[in-house]
């Protein structure tokens, strides 16, 4: 459930709070920084785990090298992580009175936010700080919610049910404690809140009358702005947004299929494929390199970064594996992802991109 609700990319204004400083960064970097080039690339590593694991992902990297997933055991419980650069697990247990914990992002502070399931499958967003887990509620009683992002200064982003069920993008305020609803974009019924940046600005998707867009959020202003599509598309998702405010996600073509884009001040730019008809990117770092994955002309799906400079490059998979997804790319180039192994299986993987 969770996985199928917030990477629908695989298969392919509310009230607003003032703002309370410290809450958001000030906007230091206005423009991107120079594109670099991609010297070389590792081969894909699996992140080492214990022999009870059977399948495994990685969803996010901090600037120290920290990797974000999950893994489920061989009874299907489920386990959030973190992967210390050091090589060091850490399990992370769910809330009280809960079954499975999924995580989802990380900070550089080594705060975590994901996800805890109870038994008949309900989840409530969660944030770990040194391992201990602690809810960040709700938007109604009795409601559902998931945490997909924390920033640098402790605030997080995610969805959750409303009072009919539908659902609202969230902020959560590490200043006042409070998730607010976002709300909708005009004409539209739900929206889902992806990633965040340390400006307080969010990233996600929502429906409109023309179909659904990927939508930028300002905590400090309470804007909620369709960010469009790619020139002759019809829909657009953003996944993952770095403090230039540049935006990456995947938007459907004429066509129908999914193509990676990268938006910035109004721009929304077609980054391609690796030869295949399809590509999707998941993560922006703060010097504007994008991963994701994209078809080949075989017809797999292969991890890919992409720089300005170099275009899209191709990660590679596992040994006998045929399957890769980078999902965030940090400053240095350590890549966090999944692959499948060769017995088909996902596993949470890595790659160090060299970049000049």
């Amino acid at each position: 459930m969770i996985r199928s609700l917030f990477l629908l990319c695989l298969m392919v204004v509310g009230a607003c709070e003032n703002p309370a400083a410290p809450d958001v960064a000030v906007r230091e970097i206005l423009t991107p920084p120079p594109s670099r080039k991609i010297v070389a690339a590792s081969s894909v590593a699996e992140l080492s785990q214990s022999a009870d694991v059977v399948s495994s992902a990685a969803y996010d990297v901090n600037a120290s090298g920290d990797i974000a997933g999950f893994m489920v055991n061989r009874g299907g419980r489920i386990r959030g992580f973190t992967w210390g650069s050091s090589g060091t697990l850490t399990t992370l247990n769910p809330l009280p009175g809960h079954f499975h914990s999924y995580a989802f992002s990380v900070n550089a502070a080594g705060r975590v936010v994901g996800v805890s399931q109870n038994s008949a499958g309900k989840s409530v967003a969660t944030i770990w700080a040194n391992g201990t887990p602690a809810s960040l509620g709700t938007l109604v009683p009795g409601g559902e919610s998931f945490g997909m992002a924390v920033n640098a200064l402790g605030s997080a982003a995610g969805s959750a049910t409303i009072a009919d069920g539908s659902m609202r993008a969230f902020y959560h305020s590490a200043v006042t404690r409070r998730m607010t609803n976002v709300g909708v974009l005009p004409g539209g019924s739900y929206t889902l809140g992806h990633d965040l940046n340390d400006m307080g600005q969010m990233v996600g998707y929502g429906d409109t009358p023309q179909g659904d867009r990927a939508f930028l959020y300002d905590w400090s202003t309470g804007s909620l702005m369709d960010l469009g599509t790619i020139p002759g598309g019809v829909s657009s998702y953003a996944l993952s947004v770095n403090a230039s405010t540049q935006v990456a996600g995947f938007a459907f073509t004429a066509e129908g299929l999914p193509h990676a884009f990268l938006w910035h001040a109004g721009s929304m730019t077609d980054l391609g494929t690796l030869g295949g008809p399809q590509s999707v990117a998941f993560g922006i770092n703060d010097s504007g390199e994008v991963v994701g994955y994209s078809q080949v002309p075989s017809g797999e799906f292969h991890a890919f970064v992409w720089t300005a400079e170099s275009g899209m490059v191709d990660l590679g998979t596992l040994r006998g594996g045929s399957v890769s997804y980078a999902q965030q790319i940090n400053f240095t180039g350590l890549t966090a992802g999944i692959a499948l192994g060769p017995d088909g299986r996902e596993r949470a993987v890595r790659w160090s991109v060299t970049l000049q």
